[in-house]
């Protein structure tokens, strides 16, 4: 049961500081235990004492598999998605790959993948001239500018996390038929077949000693 003067964290039972310290559904929880906490997990607040105990447990051990994680495909820009076929597993980390332990990013099965989807936002941004007096104003017919921003969409069937986002562009993609663009979409198209390979019961070709890593 939580304590109702907050002094102490009801994950390690560490005192806690008068600011500083995360609610939790029926307790609090000190910083110390929050940054053990997978980035992955959302939603903090409605979970209970007891489930953020079990989801440290958790995050010790996967700590543990890291050290067995041999990554030899790779996709992304900023945020990462590293596969080791012979785990059949892969870890989401802005991380490069010899440091993708610092972070303990969270192994995920690829038998855990339920989809995968790429999420294409289009923004449009109009150009204007300017008339006589200083003002601006359309052109005729109108010149539109069309950029694009592509999210690879994780579905999982996982205890502690349900979706993951990764972004495959840093900066926006302008041009439908641009030579970014269809790299993209190569990319998009490469990550999903990649992740549901398991599901397709396909054996990965691929020396641990081959590295590939896709960027943008």
């Amino acid at each position: 049961m939580a304590r109702l003067d907050r002094t102490y964290c009801d994950i390690c039972n560490k005192p806690l500081p008068s600011m500083g310290y995360y609610k939790l559904k029926d307790g609090c929880m000190c910083a110390s235990c929050s940054k053990i906490i997978s980035p992955l997990l959302k939603n903090r607040r409605d979970k209970t004492t007891e489930y953020i105990r079990r989801h440290i447990e958790y995050r010790e051990e996967n700590k543990k598999k890291l050290s067995g994680f041999r990554p030899s495909i790779g996709f992304g820009y900023d945020k990462k998605i590293y596969i080791d076929p012979y785990m059949s597993a892969f870890v989401v980390t802005k991380r490069k790959e010899e440091d993708i332990c610092l972070d303990n990013p969270d192994i995920i099965m690829l038998s855990q993948v339920v989809s995968c989807d790429t999420d294409i936002k289009e923004y449009i941004k109009e150009e204007y001239n300017q008339n006589e007096d200083g003002k601006k104003e359309s052109y005729y017919p109108p010149h539109l500018r069309h950029f694009y921003d592509f999210k690879t969409v994780i579905v999982l069937n996982n205890e502690w996390f349900d979706k993951i986002v990764v972004d495959l562009n840093g900066e926006s993609v302008e041009g439908r038929g641009s030579i970014r663009y269809q790299k993209c979409s190569s990319i998009a198209k490469q990550i999903k077949d990649t992740l549901l390979y398991d599901k397709k019961k396909q054996i990965f070709g691929l020396k641990r000693e081959d590295s590939h890593l896709f960027r943008l």
